[in-house]
């Protein structure tokens, strides 16, 4: 019987903080990460120790082993977070504060499928999501009329590449409007969660991206065209260099996680001055019956 290999594999981005701030009275200070750099006579590995992205991130990549279904995505994603805080105690010399360090210092993490058959909108994955309004998201790929991220256009190949962010969906098939971060617990898979209306809260964001190679995959040699795409985006044969894809979905997870929490931010304002608003109003209110009562 003849099985048929999966078109398509992924990856894991995470970014990190490289260092958290800890304000006390009079007194600014800073929790650093531990020395992951390599030596002066090595180069950094995103696959190992990470490789620093300006000055106060750090970004990770986990590769899954070909082949493996996206239905065990969740397992293959804790596992890569466990791998990471391992990094992070090897360094500190203590697993408890490589974990704790590691829950407040994760931006985000990106999960990347390249997608070498099959068309990208064909791509599912569900997470579920500790909420009382929502008991899970499904994130696809939106529709023909959004734009991808970018186009590539394969010389000599008449194809055309792309890449696609997949938009996050309720179990209702509406668009899940509401800010999410990524949770993980020792006691069961990843999940989604609202954020923490604290300023320590790390808050990770969670993104999914598909890379459709494109429909037209030359039989003789497939690595061919896919080989240098691969090299060039993913840096999949250049793991200590940074890539075109790794620079993106850092900047991505950057943005996105600022939104959320300048969104978070705005609404729990607006929340309070619509309360102060209500007290003067009362306040109003109950002054002006207060003074017709005197004047009868």
């Amino acid at each position: 019987m003849n099985i048929k290999t999966p078109q398509f594999e992924y990856v894991f981005y995470f970014l990190f903080r490289t260092y958290l701030p800890i304000y006390r009275p009079m007194a600014e200070q800073r929790w650093e990460e531990p020395l992951l750099d390599p030596l002066p006579s090595q180069s950094p590995d995103v696959l190992k120790g990470g490789i620093r992205f300006e000055e106060d991130k750090r970004l990770f990549r986990r590769d899954v082993p070909a082949g493996q279904p996206l239905t065990e995505w969740r397992d293959y994603l804790n596992q890569s977070w466990l791998q990471i805080v391992q990094v992070y105690a090897e360094a500190y010399e203590d697993e408890q504060k490589a974990a704790q360090y590691c829950q407040n210092a994760l931006v985000g993490v990106t999960l990347l499928i390249l997608d070498k058959g099959q068309p990208a909108q064909q791509h599912t994955l569900t997470i579920p999501v500790d909420d009382s309004q929502i008991d899970q998201v499904q994130f696809s790929q939106p529709d023909a009329s959004e734009l991808p991220l970018f186009c590539l256009n394969i010389k000599d190949f008449h194809q055309t590449a792309a890449c696609y962010r997949f938009q996050p969906l309720t179990s209702q098939g509406r668009a899940c409007l509401k800010n999410l971060s990524l949770c993980f617990d020792s006691e069961k898979l990843p999940y989604l969660a609202p954020l923490q209306n604290t300023e320590s809260a790390a808050n990770p964001a969670f993104l999914v991206s598909c890379f459709y190679y494109g429909e037209t995959v030359p039989d003789a040699n497939p690595s061919a065209w896919r080989t240098p795409v691969e090299n060039i985006l993913l840096g999949k044969g250049l793991s200590k260099h940074s890539s075109l894809l790794s620079t993106l979905f850092t900047r991505m997870m950057m943005a996105q996680w600022q939104f959320m929490r300048i969104h978070e931010a705005a609404k729990d304002l607006r929340n309070r001055l619509q309360e102060r608003n209500r007290y003067y109003a009362d306040y109003v209110r109950t002054s002006k019956q207060r003074s017709s009562g005197a004047l009868c």
